[in-house]
């Protein structure tokens, strides 16, 4: 399916809106990366001190779906502030779920997990198509069909991943306990980490689940030997500082967002640039 263009949207400019009628589709908000505690009373504290809302929020008009604005209507909500909404008009759901996906990717407010596991939503669409040029190629007459489509190639494309890392997350997506996906979506665990984590318990024939704290517990016989126990050692290290790596990258793309609603002769702009020198010195502190 090509991008959704421009021209295939109708516009209509801040609407007289009933925010109460706004719809929230777990499909369109898994497309969003969930704001930290810290992160989201900054923003309230931003609005608040402000007192409006700067950024109005999307919906899809026939549906009356939030498509972009989530935090910004939550916190409007909680302080009584009404956010300017613009409606936009698409034919179809995969149009507005597409403008939904590329508005935050282009932000960059999503990590691997959450691009592949957005793009896998739109499955259905590249299955049903490729099953589309299979029987007009194989018909009574067959037809000189489309460039056959390979669904896990189109996913991976969307999602600017690996047809391999797309596979990985869909069965992590279908078999792995909704606090394991979550962690996932925080950026707290890597795809290939949860991947290995998975397959070892699926070849130990152990559930893949939070352990308690009776069967977390080592028995003489699961003690590692020194082998396994630096192996262990060495890779809980470099992700250790994969994780700090993606923490600095989430909160400088914050700041700097931030920054360029900074007029050039604030004298926020300042504490702003501080802001981002101390936030790199924390983390360069802490390695």
């Amino acid at each position: 399916m090509p991008l959704v263009e421009k021209n295939a949207i109708k516009t209509t400019r801040y609407l007289q809106f009933d925010l109460a009628s706004i719809i929230i589709d777990p499909e369109f908000q898994r497309m969003f990366s969930a704001k930290t505690p810290e992160e989201y009373a900054a923003l309230k504290e931003s609005i608040q001190r402000e007192g409006h809302i700067r950024d109005p929020i999307v919906v899809w008009k026939e549906k009356n779906i939030l498509l972009d604005g989530h935090h910004r209507l939550q916190i409007g909500t909680e302080l009584g502030i009404k956010p300017r909404v613009i409606g936009l008009s698409f034919a179809t759901r995969e149009d507005a779920k597409m403008w939904t996906f590329q508005n935050q990717r282009n932000r960059r407010n999503m990590n691997w997990f959450q691009q592949i596991e957005a793009a896998l939503t739109f499955k259905p669409m590249y299955a049903a198509k490729a099953k589309a040029n299979q029987r007009a190629a194989g018909g009574a007459v067959p037809l000189k069909s489309e460039k056959p489509v390979d669904t896990y190639a189109e996913i991976a494309k969307l999602a600017g991943a690996s047809i391999d890392s797309v596979r990985k997350a869909e069965r992590l997506l279908q078999e792995t306990s909704e606090e394991e996906i979550n962690c996932l979506r925080s950026g707290e665990v890597l795809i290939n980490s949860a991947f290995k984590k998975y397959e070892s318990k699926k070849e130990s024939g152990k559930p893949f689940s939070k352990p308690n704290a009776k069967s977390s517990e080592k028995t003489l016989s699961d003690k590692p030997n020194k082998k396994e126990l630096a192996a262990t050692t060495q890779f809980s290290e470099g992700e250790k500082y994969i994780k700090e790596i993606l923490r600095l990258a989430k909160e400088l793309g914050i700041l700097f967002s931030e920054i360029k609603k900074v007029p050039h002769d604030s004298q926020e702009l300042d504490k702003a640039r501080l802001q981002i020198f101390n936030t790199i010195g924390k983390y360069s502190k802490r390695g």
